[in-house]
């Protein structure tokens, strides 16, 4: 009873001296400098203006040994961050404070902005609040916390600060203490152990600094202090936002007031450094421009009228070079060529359909798919999850061919029956290299009942490299298609020709022998020079994904799907995938795209926009 009395008569003392103080103010007044000063930087007492504010001087937490006594500390300032000096500041005690006190309930700032006041702890352990606050509604209280540890232990004060962009506002910040590891180089979020102490709270509108006091600890011992904040509520995924580990350690010595320990979080994202095997795959069949259309035309019209355009081909260079009748050379060779014809197709059901259809000759020039890896050194990825000068090395080259299916496929119904790979270094060609940059970001639309299922994305810019289109077109025809169709003798156009025109056949003379085979071989050429021409520069080739649809990273294994299950313990995410490989039935396509361009000459017009998906594993 005694001492709720004493604490009422100190209050009431408290009371009426801050009463008798503005009593003394309305009064007396204040003339001259001083009133000038009140008036100017106090705006009328108390009002700063729009945009003042009360901060912190110094820690917003204090830890005060029972029996012993501490100071708080505030400081004023207006919009413009200048001081407001003059004051008053209103000092209110929440919680239970057991019989701690406030030596006063108001105090006045001084020419820096800043007022203080005197707290005395009692004798009991206790934890509660202290605000600050001024007259002005529009200005919220600034609060303290306050710990009273007893005399054999002490405390440690932890504050968290963030400065990064992400919104952690209404998040979970968790704070822990562990006896070890002693040094945060050897302290692994993965795998963080058991912490001696640990609190888990959440942010108010205030965000950061937050501060978290740990009260009544042993004398002499000593912590890391590890702070992370989660970057997703705890019923969809406890992923690791931010993270921040302070390993000075300080001694707990009862009696003793310690300083606040800092905690400076920075964003922890995921790491995608290492190497990603790519897949790639394109098509350009209704792409293309005029220019390449008409040097490609001529090249699938054989395969969709193989008698037809090799009679056309040399009938044209005859004519040309000996100014021969159009008419009877024409009759010549369709009889020629018809029965050359029948005789390469004879028993091979197989190579006539896919010759008269073209349709899978079509498909190897015009589709094609890249093989390769993506590399992200560690020097490449920045702490914020910007990605620069990343490298990107395309060194196999792929199609599809139905020739390639294995007994029993059906190349039809499987989207895969069929794909082969091809070295660029086996096919003569250069692999495709170039750097890109890019960006790792949380994915702002997780719900995984629109399909967006993952939580994090890939964002790639545009990069280019060099893709000699044509020499491939040129390779795919020459050293795949006509191998596999005939046999591996007819493994050029030059071949192809003089497998379906004997030249000694159709002429006695030699001469008209020799020509017919110098047509031959001209024809070929100029076929594959135009092909291997298609080439515009060494940066023709330019690949990114989408703005609006940045590439899923995935954390499953490769045989599962679905989002994360929610960890035991927040963690990082450690991917297996850049996209997938896979149609799912309920969330779609789940490869990544690209949206890519090629350009084939100087013309602006000369360019091919088309669309491609791709997928990446991590090797």
């Amino acid at each position: 009873m005694t001492k709720v009395r004493l604490g009422l008569v100190l209050a009431a003392l408290a009371i009426g001296g801050a009463g008798a103080a503005c009593g003394d103010d309305a009064s007396g007044g204040t003339t001259g400098n001083n009133g000038a000063n009140n008036g100017a930087n106090n705006g009328g007492n108390n009002g700063g203006g729009p945009g003042s504010a009360l901060r912190y001087s110094g820690s917003p937490s204090i830890g005060i040994e029972a029996g012993l006594s501490g100071a708080i500390a505030v400081e004023y300032v207006d919009g413009s961050g200048s001081p407001i000096s003059n004051a008053t500041i209103t000092w209110e005690v929440v919680g239970n404070a057991e019989d701690a006190q406030l030596d006063a309930r108001t105090s006045t700032t001084n020419g820096d902005g800043v007022a203080s006041v005197d707290i005395s702890a009692g004798s009991l352990e206790a934890v509660f609040e202290v605000t600050a606050s001024v007259s002005d509604p529009a200005i919220d209280p600034l609060p303290f916390t306050v710990t009273v540890s007893s005399k054999d232990a002490a405390s440690y004060v932890v504050e968290v600060r963030y400065n990064g962009a992400r919104s952690y506002v209404d998040k979970e910040i968790k704070v822990a203490l562990y006896a070890t590891p002693e040094s945060c180089a050897d302290f692994n979020p993965l795998a963080p152990g058991t912490a001696e102490r640990n609190e888990q709270r959440g942010l108010d509108a205030q965000g950061f600094p937050t501060t978290v006091t740990f009260r009544n600890l042993p004398n002499g011992q000593k912590f890391t202090v590890v702070a992370t904040a989660l970057a997703a509520d705890a019923d969809a995924a406890v992923v690791i936002g931010s993270y921040g580990c302070n390993d000075t350690r300080p001694e707990i010595v009862g009696g003793s007031n310690p300083d606040t320990i800092v905690v400076e979080m920075t964003d922890r994202l995921p790491d995608v450094t290492g190497t990603w095997q790519v897949t790639s795959r394109f098509n350009l069949s209704e792409a293309l421009p005029d220019s390449v259309r008409n040097i490609l035309d001529p090249i699938l019209d054989f395969f969709t009228d193989p008698a037809g355009t090799l009679v056309a081909l040399a009938a044209q260079f005859l004519m040309d070079q000996f100014d021969l009748e159009a008419g009877s050379v024409q009759s010549i060779l369709e009889s020629v060529a018809e029965d050359l014809l029948d005789s390469a197709f004879e028993g091979n059901d197989t190579v006539r359909d896919i010759l008269t259809g073209g349709g899978d000759i079509s498909e190897i020039i015009r589709r094609f798919h890249l093989q390769g890896t993506m590399t992200v050194p560690g020097e490449a990825y920045g702490a914020t999850g910007q990605i620069t000068a990343a490298e990107v090395a395309y060194f196999n080259l792929g199609y599809r061919w139905r020739l390639n299916c294995d007994e029993g496929e059906d190349y039809e119904e499987d989207p895969t029956c069929g794909d082969a790979f091809i070295s660029f270094n086996t096919a003569g060609l250069t692999p495709i290299a170039g750097n890109w940059d890019g960006s790792v970001t949380p994915n702002p639309d997780y719900d995984v009942n629109n399909g967006r299922i993952w939580f994090h994305e890939l964002n790639v810019a545009a990069h280019t490299v060099d893709f000699n289109y044509g020499a491939v077109v040129a390779f795919l025809l020459e050293k795949v298609a006509l191998p596999l169709l005939f046999d591996p003798t007819v493994d050029s156009l030059n071949a192809l020709l003089m497998r379906f025109i004997d030249c000694e056949a159709l002429f006695d003379s030699n001469l008209f022998v020799t020509v017919c085979e110098t047509a031959i071989e001209e024809v070929s050429n100029l076929l594959r020079d135009q092909l291997t021409d298609l080439s515009f520069s060494s940066d023709n080739f330019t690949l990114a994904t989408p703005a609006t649809k940045p590439c899923a990273l995935y954390e499953q294994d490769a045989a599962d799907y679905g989002p994360p299950e929610p960890p035991a313990r927040a963690h990082d995410p450690i991917f297996s995938a850049m996209g997938r490989d896979l149609d799912h039935a309920d969330h779609g396509d789940l490869r990544c795209e690209w949206e890519a361009t090629m350009q084939f000459s100087a013309d602006p017009e000369d360019r091919s926009t088309f669309s491609g998906a791709w997928f990446g594993e991590k090797r």
